[in-house]
This record gives structure tokens, sequence and C-alpha cells, in this order.
């Protein structure tokens, strides 16, 4: 069974698998046979980390955009 590991692995992929399933029906994105909620864990900690930390709170650079006095 899949754990937390595989899942931030299939997380960090998920983009990748996404667009390889719509052309091949023998790859998924999500493994079925997991641990439960470690791997669940473990798979959206992935994605977010992959889509730029969205989950994780992506924070903004300050600084000066065409201000005009």
């Amino acid at each position: 069974t899949a754990g937390f590991w595989l899942g931030l692995w299939h997380g960090l992929i998920s983009p990748i698998t996404f667009v390889i399933s719509v052309f091949s029906k023998s790859v998924g994105i999500y493994e079925v046979h997991n641990s439960g909620t470690w791997y669940n864990f473990g798979f959206v900690i992935g994605a977010g980390l992959f889509l730029s930390g969205g989950i994780l709170g992506h924070k903004k650079k300050k600084g000066r955009c065409c201000r005009m006095d």
C-alpha cells in the first residue's frame, strides 16, 4: 500500500500524470491501493508544492510599481 511519501511523490507529479492519463487508460492520477489519510495528506502537500505553494500560502513580493507623485 502507498503511504505518505508515495502520496507526496504522486502529488508532485500529478500534473504530468494527468496529461499522460488523458492518452493512456493504464495510467491513473491517484493510487487506489493507499494507506488512507497519510497518503491523502502527502498527495495534497505534493500537489501544493508543485503549484508554487498555493495551499501553503504564496506571498507576493512587495515593491514599487508605477507610482507617480
